[in-house]
């Protein structure tokens, strides 16, 4: 009997430790396999339906004719990970100097998102069937009619890019 109970418990142990380590490797390995939609300057920003906190679906047309920064992370880059603390502060600033800012997470799976810092008035990439760009961290200025402007990516040349067209200092 104690035998059984053993073996039991050591099948139980190791189908567990088997599905956490195969959900980990998904999580950290699996490439995305979904197809990147360029995104090209001098021409308008797609109308990509994104979801708000409260689930509201929109389409991105619909958030006005301001200028824009757009932030195209997920939580699977490490440099947007490293840097999120510095999100809030700067979408604080583009608000008061009139530009809207907009964080789209490239996240495969909602709970994933969840998981995220999730940053007030923020949103999020809807359809799971694209991508906006094969790296992350990007970021977009687009002008008051959705045309994209300037395309940065990477940490260092969105750094460049705040500089450029702000005072910001991080």
């Amino acid at each position: 009997m104690n035998r059984n109970i053993i073996i039991l418990i050591c099948i139980v142990v190791t189908s567990i430790g088997i599905y956490l380590g195969v959900s980990y490797y998904e999580s950290k390995n699996m490439k995305d396999i979904r197809p990147a939609m360029d995104l090209v300057a001098n021409e308008p920003f797609p109308n990509v339906q994104l979801e708000a906190e409260n689930n509201k679906v929109i389409d991105f047309n619909s958030l006005g004719k301001r200028k824009k920064v757009i932030f195209i992370i997920s939580t699977r880059c490490q440099i947007c990970n490293e840097k999120k603390e510095y999100f809030d502060k700067f979408a604080a600033y583009l608000q008061k100097q009139g530009i809207d800012p907009i964080v789209i997470y490239q996240d495969r799976k909602k709970i994933s998102f969840k998981r995220y810092k999730n940053m007030k008035g923020q949103y999020r990439l809807l359809n799971d069937k694209f991508r906006l760009t094969n790296i992350t961290p990007t970021m977009l200025l687009l002008d008051d009619n959705n045309k994209i402007v300037e395309i940065e990516i990477g940490i260092d040349e969105n750094r460049k890019l705040i500089e450029k067209i702000t005072n910001f200092e991080w």
